[in-house]
């Protein structure tokens, strides 16, 4: 046991330099880690809106949102004790984004992101009546109106 601590310690003494140097890149490559982490935490935003879906439907059954350069994201939230099963459409084929919320089954908190202005409108597909409609803008269409 000994002979082992002496050979570690002649080991350590002979290359300091180097186990230094190995300790302090894994310390750098750490901080760099946490710091991506961070960065990409700060980047997930938090909702623009917030659209309940309740027994009686979509609630509100309208909004208008404004987006920048980065778009916005818009939460969508089940209060009702049923499944929901939802999807997308847009008057705009250029706004449409295949896919943004086709979702069956909905029962937790489901986030979108609207990155496009236009008007989007979410459907519950078990009771087709029961629509929200979004009107995205930009502020360059804001100041026009």
């Amino acid at each position: 046991m000994e002979e082992d601590k002496t050979k570690v310690t002649s080991f350590y003494r002979a290359n300091k330099k180097h186990v230094l140097a190995g300790i302090g890149f894994f310390v750098v490559l750490v901080i760099l880690i946490i710091g991506a982490v961070i960065i990409k935490m700060n980047q997930s935003s938090t909702p623009s809106a917030t659209i309940a879906y309740t027994p009686e439907g979509f609630l509100p059954s309208t909004m208008t949102l404004l987006i920048d350069d980065q778009g916005t994201d818009v939460l969508f939230v089940n209060d009702s004790d049923e499944p929901l099963d939802i999807s997308e459409s847009s008057t705009n084929p250029e706004v449409y984004q295949i896919g943004i919320l086709e979702s069956k089954n909905i029962t937790k908190p489901k986030k979108v992101h609207l990155s496009k202005s236009g008007t989007y409108t979410f459907t519950n597909n078990k009771t087709p009546a029961q629509t929200t409609v979004i009107q995205v803008i930009t502020t360059e269409q804001l100041q026009q109106q």
